[in-house]
């Protein structure tokens, strides 16, 4: 699945590159990304990766998305991101 969202987001990238508007919108989109996480106080290696998933995947994410994030991580706080993302969004 990880690896179909890559795919899929290097076409978006592409098209984006076409417009030169790659960096602006990669910023744009860290920066909303860091102001919906903002409550949620991820640990600095979640929160990273979760900005970079967040440039691809931005429309996957809310704040309900976020909640279940945060209450997996109180209960497993060692949890890597990609089985974060796993248990959140395959129910693994």
């Amino acid at each position: 699945m990880r690896l179909k969202l890559v795919e899929s987001s290097a076409i978006a990238c592409s098209s984006l590159k076409k417009d030169g508007n790659t960096v602006t919108t990669d910023i744009k989109l860290r920066l909303k990304c860091v102001d919906l996480t903002y409550d949620y106080d991820f640990p600095e290696a979640i929160q990273k990766e979760l900005e970079n998933d967040y440039v691809i995947n931005s429309l996957r994410y809310d704040k309900e998305t976020l909640k279940r994030m945060k209450m997996i991580l109180l209960i497993c706080p060692e949890m890597k991101f990609d089985d974060l993302i796993a248990c959140v969004f395959n129910g693994e």
